[in-house]
């Protein structure tokens, strides 16, 4: 039950950085597998017949799977929310250290001006990585033309914007990192040719 919910988060990052109750979480599930273990392993003290015992033991369980699904959702949303500070540095970093081709292509220089990050998504937790998806919009300025031309009135810059989505990871050890060579980011750049 604590992989579905934190995958290879340490519980004490779970309960004290992320404010996640583990056994209120956990502890309600178990229970309830534990009498459905009961109730298949047939055994004449087992044997439910009564169709009321059976209904809240359906009841029980799907409730608590429900609110597995819930702590699962929550622990990931907290996850994102203590790294977005962190996804936005390391995305900058890209845009920053490195030569994206959709935006390279389009002018003679392209300056990156900033950019938003507007969504986060934890997509899996597993035994070792987070793995992250972002999307947002990159702001970018087009030079055509050197900076002779430039200084010369011959030259043009455009300031423009494009959406982008950006994958990453981050260790469970240190889940407040991301992993910077992990950081794959990628422009939609259709606009422009529109």
């Amino acid at each position: 039950m604590t992989y579905i919910v934190q995958g290879g988060l340490p519980i004490e990052f779970v309960t004290d950085s992320l404010q996640l109750d583990h056994d209120a979480v956990c502890c309600p599930l178990i229970k309830a597998m534990d009498k459905l273990n009961k109730a298949t392993h047939v055994r004449e003290k087992t044997l439910l017949t009564d169709d009321a015992a059976i209904r809240a033991l359906v009841d029980a369980a799907l409730n608590s799977l429900i609110d597995l699904f819930k702590a699962t959702r929550e622990c990931q949303q907290e996850v994102h929310r203590q790294l977005a500070g962190e996804i936005h540095d390391a995305v900058l970093d890209t845009f920053l250290g490195e030569t994206l081709q959709e935006l390279d292509e389009q002018s003679t220089h392209t300056l990156f001006d900033y950019h938003q990050t507007e969504d986060i998504q934890v997509m899996t937790i597993d035994d070792e990585f987070i793995h992250l998806k972002v999307s947002g919009t990159v702001y970018a300025d087009l030079q055509y033309g050197s900076g002779s031309d430039m200084r010369n009135d011959m030259g043009a810059v455009i300031s423009d914007s494009y959406p982008y989505t950006a994958r990453l990871q981050s260790t469970c050890r240190s889940s407040r990192e991301i992993i910077k060579d992990t950081v794959d980011v990628s422009v939609d750049n259709s606009s422009f040719f529109e």
